[in-house]
């Protein structure tokens, strides 16, 4: 006979949150899709560029996919699924530094002055605060869920129920248990998924046609689309891998970092970086070089600023290598 377990209050406001989170946020991805789409044949005098209604059609779609799994996984919480722990886990710790990123962006880096007179005179302030406000509830939602879930307490609620009569004291063993990892660390597990996630940009890569700008030189055509291919399915490569507790893929995940790293930096010294900036959204579309005077000027800061990302991550590859090794190890011994 198993007992069964009652989730605490915290879990359940938790559930109750990704449920009501992803109903919410599936109501407005669909909304904003059907006026793509009912824009494509309305539009007729400033119609939207065509690469900007794919690429908007394509994140909606990904939207609804991540708001049926934050479903699914605010119904696993309620139900003390260890999966949906590791899943809500996943999400915090994918939308807490990209949050934290976009909120330091729209607060300090400056946005286009509004070319209308019209324009209220703190417009500007109202649309830095609506940002940081609307980036700021899955920023405080990621933060509480990491402290909550990795709680010992919250985390021993999700493990396996024990039928009764085991591990009572008369049953037990008098020789002592040494615990070995055989999974990989949580952060890493994290990181997998955000690889596995990264390399669905190929989607995105096959409709825009950009050139491949890497080391600071552009490679065009279709040898820039095999570019992004290649760096895409290398990525789903370390992620599959490092959820597999394989040692080949923390190498993999180090060296993309690394070459991502010091690619991106060499490209944004380069004096030739406006000239294929421009390029690259000619190459997208033809209308949006003639108007992307803003974007030039300020993608430089832009871009160092997202520099931090894989120094995040390349530092939390080197901080739990050792636990991955060893976990590692201990399932696929030499």
């Amino acid at each position: 006979m198993v007992t069964s377990k009652r989730p605490s209050a915290a879990i359940i406001a938790a559930g109750i949150v990704a449920i009501v989170g992803s109903v919410l946020t599936m109501l407005g991805v669909l909304m904003g899709l059907f006026g793509v789409i009912l824009g494509r044949h309305l539009a007729q005098q400033s119609p939207m560029p065509t690469f900007v209604q794919t690429t908007a059609i394509a994140g909606m779609a990904f939207l609804l996919a991540q708001t049926a799994l934050g479903i699914f996984t605010g119904v696993g919480l309620l139900r003390l699924r260890n999966w949906a722990r590791i899943s809500a886990l996943v999400w915090a710790g994918i939308t807490v530094p990209c949050a934290l990123l976009i909120v330091f962006m729209m607060l300090l880096v400056p946005l286009p002055t509004p070319s209308r007179p019209e324009a209220p005179t703190h417009f500007l302030l109202f649309f830095r605060f609506f940002l940081a406000l609307f980036y700021g509830i899955p920023l405080g939602v990621g933060i509480w869920w990491l402290i909550l879930f990795t709680r010992k307490g919250v985390a021993a609620q999700f493990a396996a129920p024990v039928p009764e009569g085991e591990g009572l004291p008369g049953e037990a063993s008098s020789e002592p248990l040494s615990v070995r990892p055989t999974t990989a660390p949580l952060p890493v597990i994290v990181l997998a998924w955000f690889f596995l996630i990264s390399s669905l940009s190929i989607g995105f890569v096959v409709f825009t046609h950009m050139p491949a700008v890497l080391f600071g030189f552009a490679i065009r055509g279709p040898a820039g689309t095999a570019v992004y291919v290649i760096w895409c399915l290398l990525f789903a490569a370390a992620g599959i891998g490092l959820l597999r507790v394989r040692r080949w893929a923390y190498s993999l995940a180090l060296g993309l970092q690394i070459i991502g790293l010091v690619s991106g930096t060499i490209s944004l010294l380069s004096p030739r970086y406006e000239v294929i900036l421009r390029e690259s959204l000619f190459w997208m579309d033809p209308s949006m070089a003639s108007n992307a005077s803003y974007v030039v000027i300020h993608a430089r800061s832009y871009a160092f600023i997202g520099l931090l990302a894989p120094i995040v991550v390349l530092v939390m590859l080197l901080y739990y290598r050792p636990r991955f090794l060893e976990a590692s190890n201990n399932l696929f011994p030499r």
